[in-house]
């Protein structure tokens, strides 16, 4: 019996990569009758209407969060990469720190709407998310970089 699963489960597996393998390559002749006309750059082939801009370029401030001295039971969201989960900040996996320390403390940190959150420490390295503003008022750890568009 034990066999048979097995047996099944591959075949599962194989059905799945090979329906996944067609997505892809249907998604790849899709793009490539859209007849798009590319031009080379300096990080390689990139579609015609697009620019290569560096961060300095297009953001406000590129910088990374700061870890309090103390938390509180309430108060204004601290999020951790622990926070991430796929592309949101989930609320109940966030600290809290309260007033005083959000606004001169971690004063660095202090999250906008519309912030790119970026994992740069840990297993969880190129992690990303976009502050909502249901998050809102909240500050970050040194594990997250923040960088903010112009």
């Amino acid at each position: 019996k034990t066999k048979l699963k097995k047996f099944f489960f591959k075949i599962k597996k194989i059905t799945y990569t090979k329906k996944f393998i067609k997505n892809i390559e249907s998604s790849t002749t899709y793009c490539m009758n859209a007849q798009q006309k590319f031009k080379q750059t300096d990080i390689g082939s990139i579609p015609q209407e697009w620019n290569v801009k560096n961060l300095k370029q297009i953001t406000k401030i590129i910088t990374k969060g700061t870890t309090p001295k103390r938390f509180s039971k309430a108060g204004i969201n601290y999020i951790k990469i622990e926070s991430l989960f796929d592309d949101k900040i989930n609320p109940e996996k966030c600290l809290f720190i309260d007033e005083h320390i959000h606004k001169n403390d971690l004063k660095r940190s202090v999250l906008c709407e519309g912030d790119l959150l970026f994992a740069i420490a840990g297993a969880t390295i190129g992690k990303c998310t976009f502050v909502n503003k249901e998050i809102i008022p909240a500050n970050t750890n040194q594990a997250l970089a923040i960088i903010r568009l112009k």
